[in-house]
């Protein structure tokens, strides 16, 4: 009986013990991180599994100031990295490390001259991991741009109807827009929604600005902001749009400079075949030449 009623208790004990590890904020912080896992690709996903129970012990080692935690976890959920700022560097330390038995390995295969590049790998993998979020970021950046005339233009067109009636629901006129947003600005408009109803909209366009650090993006922002403090923004909005439509040339104008580059690494394989054919031909007649003297 005393059994029974302490397996009882330990189970109830569980119970609660569960439910308070679910409650927010730290049920908030388990299922995004869950949710960036999950929109990885198959190796990412895989890597993050078996680096998860290296990687959980050597960040409680390492020290972060508040400031750089913040700006860094900012960065790291833009970039939609599924780790904290302390985890992702040690993802680094952990990578580095699983490369110091390389050296090792190259003199043992007798691959000498490899031996610096190996000894080397350990600083080159923690350099290249722990900036990785800059170099995704700096990608979603250049996605932005080409996508940034549509997206001003669908915002500029709720906002100036053409029979001159002007909509103030700011916060609804981004909502609308996630349904039609390209991948690159998905999560900084819904970001950008939640803080318009969480803190302000004038606070959350400050702090979508801010993020995307673009002239089109600040210039959009002021026009809403007027708009939404009752202020006529005509003139702005048809200089935004007439800025913008520069915009969508010189970004059209980029995307044709890059096609020569696509075309000639398309016809290596072409001119490659085509070469080899020409040897082939040359060297069957001069075998067949040079058969006939003896």
């Amino acid at each position: 009986m005393y059994y029974l009623i302490f397996i009882l208790l330990a189970i109830g004990g569980y119970s609660v013990v569960a439910a308070v590890v679910r409650l927010p904020p730290k049920a908030v912080g388990v299922n995004l991180q869950k949710m960036y896992i999950n929109r990885l690709p198959f190796f990412k996903r895989l890597e993050h599994g078996i680096l998860a129970p290296f990687i959980k012990p050597i960040s409680k080692l390492i020290p972060l100031s508040e400031r750089s935690q913040a700006f860094l976890e900012a960065d790291l959920a833009r970039a939609g990295i599924p780790y904290s700022p302390s985890e992702y560097y040690a993802r680094a330390i952990v990578l580095s490390v699983l490369s110091l038995p390389l050296p090792f390995l190259t003199w043992m295969a007798g691959i000498t001259f490899a031996i610096p590049v190996t000894i080397a790998m350990p600083l080159l993998l923690f350099r290249k991991f722990s900036v990785e979020h800059k170099d995704v970021l700096n990608k979603k950046r250049r996605a932005i741009e080409l996508a940034l005339p549509h997206f001003v233009r669908s915002v500029l067109y709720r906002l100036d109807n053409s029979d001159g009636t002007v909509q103030v629901d700011v916060v609804a006129i981004f909502e609308d827009y996630i349904k039609i947003s390209v991948p690159a600005l998905e999560y900084d408009i819904k970001l950008l929604v939640t803080e318009m109803k969480a803190g302000g909209v004038t606070k959350g366009l400050h702090n979508f600005e801010h993020r995307l650090n673009m002239p089109e993006i600040g210039f959009l922002v002021r026009a809403a902001i007027g708009i939404y403090n009752g202020q006529p923004q005509a003139s702005a909005l048809a200089a935004l749009s007439r800025d913008i439509d520069v915009r969508a040339r010189e970004n059209l104008k980029r995307e044709l400079d890059k096609q020569p580059g696509k075309i000639k690494r398309a016809t290596i394989p072409l001119v490659a075949v085509g070469i080899a054919a020409l040897v082939y031909v040359l060297a069957y007649h001069l075998w067949v030449s040079s058969s006939g003297l003896f």
